[in-house]
């Protein structure tokens, strides 16, 4: 899943942070999301830029 966001939000922004992270579901369903936290006019604003469900393998296999 790819979410829509507008990339002037990115280029005008004062400071630029990039996360990934890997969350477990209560049913062991494990997602990665990718979002990004600009900083604008000291304002924080949360992008998500994808979601993504994984599948069962060893963790260095979801990884790359």
């Amino acid at each position: 899943m790819i979410c829509c966001y507008d990339p002037l939000v990115i280029n005008v922004a004062n400071f630029l942070f990039v996360s990934v992270d890997e969350v477990t579901t209560i049913d062991n369903a494990s997602w990665i999301s990718l979002h990004i936290y600009v900083v604008q006019f000291w304002k924080r604003i949360f992008l998500l830029i994808s979601m993504e469900k994984l599948e069962m393998k060893r963790t260095i296999d979801n990884v790359l």
